[in-house]
């Protein structure tokens, strides 16, 4: 941005108030190199133009006019349009509007209004007196060299970026008479949360909360599983006001034209809001996401509240997956509230176990162990899990270790876990401490013995037959034997001593007498 402003500036002049206004040729040479990756969006600046300026509408006729209605703009504006860009307001939007389109290559870019013309073409810029009779206001036309169809699989023709991106305007858009405006509706939902005074249609027979707005801003919150793929604009059939962003997405409207806001909310989170907080970034593409507007996310997450109460109570299936991710957002006791009002409801077994693994996560984290492995014993005998079997009685062993669950308790859900890995037929680091384990818990000192010489195999592979690290696992091999198998003992023992001579002094201890 220094390096942006800096080019900008250094051909600008002082005038007497102390400010500088920009050289226009030098304005546009700058600034086409810093907009938008997606030229084809720049309707959408001209959106913004006739929201700021005051236009009570937008007209775009026949593919290549725009019309703003009931404003105009000087004829020293027009002829100085570019030196705008610096400003806020409604002509830097319609200068970068400008430049944007001229990214696309037209044979022609003509901008007018009272009774001036302003004429781009091939990269020059010229002013001529409008035609007698022809003054209608503030108008964009473009003559453009080449079809639509050609400029790419990402390219749109205007009426469709239009459609898409300026359906929420708050002044009446049209396409060749015809209006593209519509109030927000929410895809398939089962749930919708309205703040402020929005506009929103197709919510009959949903959980639906509306409330004031607590601040300078409106909202419209549709909480919901993620649905399917983005839909394919280009070239969709029917009327244009059919068409839709993203069903997945969240969008903050921003005079007349929604941007993505992807990360400012959960994906399982769509909507709408309207903030003066909300700015596009340097691409226009999208917004920027601030902290304050990050503030303002986890203020719209609080008050789902209610609206995610009224539907764990619903009973709904389908609200299984919303509710599980909202569990997870609250945590604690509220969340295992809420999961437990999931379990409740005619689940898949799929659905079930996932909600019961998330109970028993939840539990650990608040310390009910006894409530965990309830949960989690009951998640293992669903037989869609088979894939996840292995790290859920890894879980298990973990909380009958925090509880200090009997040995042979514990014994027997580290073997489980042993002989799923080896039926698996993989490495897990996790074998060496299952081994260490359950030679600490066996009573027999012969099976004891097994699972240190596996606990030595796999630490050898792992570190090398001499690393300093063996020497504990050989001096309790060297301790289990000493009075059933003394010669093995004594070559434990030696081999300890061994390592432990090579690595005097790095902190290795020597092997213990035998008793």
């Amino acid at each position: 941005m220094e390096q942006l402003l800096a080019s900008l500036r250094q051909e600008g002049r002082s005038d007497e108030s102390g400010r500088f206004t920009l050289h226009p040729e030098r304005a546009r040479e700058v600034m086409g190199r810093y907009l938008s990756a997606d030229p084809h969006r720049y309707p959408l600046l001209f959106v913004t133009a006739a929201c700021v300026l005051g236009a009570h509408s937008l007209d775009f006729q026949e593919g290549r006019r725009f019309v703003f209605g009931g404003v105009s703009i000087t004829k020293m504006q027009i002829e100085s349009i570019f030196s705008h860009l610096l400003e806020e307001g409604g002509l830097r939007s319609l200068a970068l509007g400008l430049l944007m389109a001229e990214q696309l290559e037209p044979a022609r870019i003509t901008l007018e209004s009272s009774g001036t013309r302003l004429v781009l073409r091939k990269g020059k810029m010229t002013s001529e007196r409008s035609a007698p009779g022809q003054d209608a206001g503030l108008i964009v036309e473009l003559q453009l060299k080449r079809e639509w169809l050609r400029l790419g699989k990402k390219s749109e023709p205007p009426d469709l970026v239009l459609a898409r991106w300026a359906r929420y305007a708050p002044i009446p858009v049209r396409v060749d008479g015809r209006p593209i405006n519509r109030p927000y509706r929410p895809d398939t939902c089962l749930a919708c949360l309205v703040i402020g005074e929005v506009h929103v249609d197709g919510v009959e027979g949903i959980i639906l909360h509306r409330s004031p707005a607590p601040g300078d801003y409106r909202a419209v919150l549709v909480p919901g599983p993620r649905i399917g793929q983005p839909q394919d604009f280009f070239g969709a059939p029917g009327p244009l006001t059919n068409l839709a962003p993203s069903r997945n997405d969240f969008l903050c409207l921003v005079d007349g034209v929604a941007y993505p806001a992807h990360g400012l909310l959960p994906y399982w989170v769509r909507g709408l809001l309207v903030t003066p907080l909300a700015r596009p970034d340097l691409s226009l593409s999208a917004i920027v996401e601030t902290e304050e507007l990050r503030s303002l996310a986890q203020e719209l997450l609080q008050q789902l509240g209610p609206l995610m109460q009224e539907l764990s109570q619903a009973a709904l299936p389908e609200a299984s997956d919303v509710l599980r991710h909202y569990a997870a957002l609250k945590g604690g006791s509220q969340g295992i509230e809420i999961l437990q009002a999931v379990l409740a409801c005619v689940l898949t077994p799929e659905d079930r176990a996932l909600t019961l693994i998330q109970i028993a996560t939840m539990e650990e984290q608040c310390g009910q162990l006894g409530a965990a492995e309830s949960h989690l014993r009951e998640a293992l005998v669903t037989q869609p899990l088979r894939s996840r079997r292995l790290d859920l009685v890894w879980r298990l062993s973990e909380i009958l270790r925090q509880r200090f669950a009997p040995a042979e308790e514990r014994r027997a859900t580290l073997e489980e876990w042993l002989e799923l890995l080896t039926r698996l037929g993989r490495k897990d680091p996790r074998q060496e401490r299952a081994l260490e384990q359950l030679a600490e818990l066996s009573q027999d000192p012969g099976q004891a013995r097994g699972y240190l010489v596996r606990l030595l195999q796999e630490r050898e592979v792992r570190l090398g037959p001499n690393h300093p690290e063996l020497t504990p696992i050989l001096n309790r091999l060297a301790l289990l034997c000493a009075r059933t198998r003394p010669l093995d003992a004594e070559s434990y023992r030696q081999r300890s001593l061994e390592i432990w001579s090579y690595a005097h002094g790095r902190g290795c201890e020597p092997p213990p007498d035998p008793p």
